[in-house]
């Protein structure tokens, strides 16, 4: 088990997205309480895997199922 970073309380769901954006590493789509969904772009740094993250959009709180 390997420690990625604190603070992913703030999400009710976590979605191993495979490769949005297509560059060959694996992404992380977050939902936070508010109903934002941020993605979270792979990096391939084992130490620090994702990037900073990107607001996508709001409103995604009506859904019980990201994918």
């Amino acid at each position: 088990r390997v420690r990625i970073g604190g603070g992913w309380d703030a999400y009710d769901m976590l979605v191993s997205s495979g490769d949005v954006d297509l560059d060959g590493r694996s992404d992380l789509l977050a939902r936070d309480h508010d109903g934002v969904l941020w993605l979270y772009k792979g990096n391939g740094n084992q130490n620090d895997p994702f990037e900073n993250r990107i607001r996508i959009g709001g409103g995604w709180d009506q859904y019980t199922n990201l994918f």
